[in-house]
């Protein structure tokens, strides 16, 4: 395995680590607050944090000259990117934590390795052989094992989950077209830039969500709430940046499979931190996602 693709891997892990502790960061904010803000104005709030942690980068005059280029030229992919990468993915999967455990919004979301791969197949000439194919299917076997194995939380309170893990399948196929249509813009631009841009976009476009939703823009937040907001912002920012980084060195269809990892992530944090219960059908879920990772991201060694 050369040293680039060591690299892309290597920012696949951070960004799954990141997002593998947005489940259960969101599911106590809703948990513990959630009557204290309304969940369109909080992501308009995380969009419009993350764009101001990067702003800086609009500072350089290459940067101005490239972002103007690209709103001309590449306006319709960033919108589409935006409503769909953006606003759609991180709304949806938002929402989903205030009607499902953390787990299973995370298990659910993170099904995208399937529609990436089949997606990256079909449009951008990824490879789909059969090592590739029985990573995806091992793998998303063991999520679903996992989600199976699985009870409620000490928020749950025996309420039925199904709607949000819709919710959480959504914002999956939302992340997959967000993964497979980015990575050309993403290598035009630079990730930084581009992750920038989407998320100033993202904060215009929810502008009008609210307005629709009718959202409540109170900011009277406690300090834990405001705190976990931030981490929200700061984190999903830096997990979209480097995920795009990784694109320049790993196709979509193999990026794509460390969201079974992210899964893995939160649900060892739910048990930790939510009172998830730890079982066997867990561990043999664990076991089969790490294997179908390392087949859809392995390489077989030459003769």
């Amino acid at each position: 395995m050369d040293a680039l693709k060591l690299k892309g891997i290597a920012l696949g892990l951070f960004s799954t680590v990141l997002w593998g502790s947005f489940y259960p960061v969101s599911r106590v904010l809703f948990g513990k607050a959630g009557e204290q803000f309304d969940e369109f104005f909080v992501s308009f709030i995380r969009f419009f944090l993350g764009f101001a942690l990067f702003s800086p980068l609009f500072l350089t005059a290459a940067n101005r000259k490239k972002t103007k280029t690209a709103l001309r030229k590449d306006w319709l992919p960033i919108l589409l990117l935006t409503l769909i990468g953006v606003v759609g993915e991180g709304v949806l999967v938002f929402i989903a934590n205030k009607y499902t455990t953390a787990a299973r919004a995370s298990l659910m979301a993170n099904t995208t390795p399937i529609p990436t791969l089949l997606l990256s197949w079909l449009f951008a000439g990824e490879l789909l052989n059969g090592r590739k194919a029985a990573g995806m299917l091992l793998g998303m076997a063991g999520a679903l094992l996992a989600v199976l194995s699985r009870g409620g939380d000490l928020f749950s309170a025996g309420t039925a989950t199904w709607p949000g893990d819709l919710l959480a399948f959504a914002s999956g196929l939302c992340w997959a077209v967000f993964t497979v249509f980015g990575k050309g813009i993403s290598r035009r631009y630079g990730a930084l830039l581009v992750t920038a841009i989407l998320y100033g976009a993202g904060s215009l476009l929810m502008i009008p969500v609210m307005l629709v939703a009718r959202s409540s823009l109170s900011v009277s937040f406690t300090f834990p709430v405001w705190a976990g907001i931030v981490y929200l912002s700061v984190s999903g920012l830096l997990a979209n940046a480097c995920w795009y980084r990784a694109l320049k060195y790993l196709p979509p269809g193999e990026l794509g499979s460390f969201g079974y990892l992210s899964a893995l992530l939160a649900v060892g944090s739910s048990i930790l931190f939510l009172r998830e219960k730890l079982s066997w059908g867990f561990l043999l879920a664990a076991a089969a996602v790490i294997a179908g990772v390392w087949l859809m991201v392995g390489e077989r060694k030459k003769a």
